[in-house]
């Protein structure tokens, strides 16, 4: 089954643009792309800016997941995002039962 998790990151308001800046110069997606069950993962930025923004990511095993968690590359990724926060992040994980387009099956050709 894969798993979807939902970082929430309430952001400082006004610190958007800064906010991502920091995103991309901590190389999140690349520092946990290097665990082997990381599939994918997208940065949400809301319409509304009282609400956090999203890290959607997509992991092959729970095991997976926290391996990310205990990595120290995580730690200094948050930390340099602290100063764009107005909270702590918050996070919850999900098991895909259903998605569309379908996935293939993995015996189609």
């Amino acid at each position: 089954m894969k798993i979807r998790t939902l970082q929430t990151l309430p952001v400082r308001r006004g610190a958007g643009s800064a906010f991502v800046n920091a995103f991309r110069q901590a190389g999140v997606f690349e520092a946990a792309a290097q665990h082997i069950g990381f599939r994918s993962a997208q940065l949400l930025l809301p319409d509304d800016p009282d609400e956090p923004a999203v890290v959607a990511a997509e992991w092959e095993s729970h095991e997976t997941i926290q391996r990310w968690r205990d990595d120290p590359a995580r730690t200094r990724v948050l930390e340099a995002l602290a100063p764009h926060l107005a909270g702590e992040p918050g996070a919850t994980t999900y098991g895909v039962v259903l998605e569309w387009p379908p996935a293939a099956a993995a015996d189609d050709p």
